[in-house]
């Protein structure tokens, strides 16, 4: 599967992406929103995982995943199945908005990479 992931966290979204390839799979790892947007417009992908909350050079961003859910609900097709990540405070509702916003699956971090992995592995592309 051609997967694309957005994660600020360039240790964490390294890890991912060494994991997810070892598994066969082509990733594109991406840190920031409008790279995400680019590659999401330019080519097809099979999953896209995105993180909520995405910082630039230590300060919150004002376009994160949310900003490429939206986009990819409203100008992508066929949309991928996305599974939205985050750390953030569970007070925040941060996964109930990407709910909101038609994600497949949200997860709260930290994650395995084995865990990911495995979810990833187990997609039925014809059922998505």
């Amino acid at each position: 599967m051609k997967l694309l992931i957005l994660e600020d966290d360039h240790d964490l979204g390294s890890h991912w992406c060494q994991m997810l390839e070892a598994s066969g799979h082509h990733v594109i790892f991406v840190q920031n929103a409008d790279h995400a947007i680019e590659q999401i417009v330019s080519q097809r992908f099979d999953v896209v995982i995105t993180d909520v909350l995405i910082k630039e050079q230590g300060v919150l961003a004002s376009r994160g995943g949310l900003t490429l859910l939206s986009k990819i609900n409203f100008d992508v097709k066929p949309r991928p199945y996305v599974i939205v990540v985050s750390g953030a405070d569970p007070a925040a509702n941060i996964h109930r908005h990407a709910e909101l916003l038609c994600a497949d699956r949200t997860l709260v971090k930290p994650i395995a990479a084995a865990e990911l992995v495995e979810m990833v592995n187990a997609l039925d592309l014809a059922s998505i």
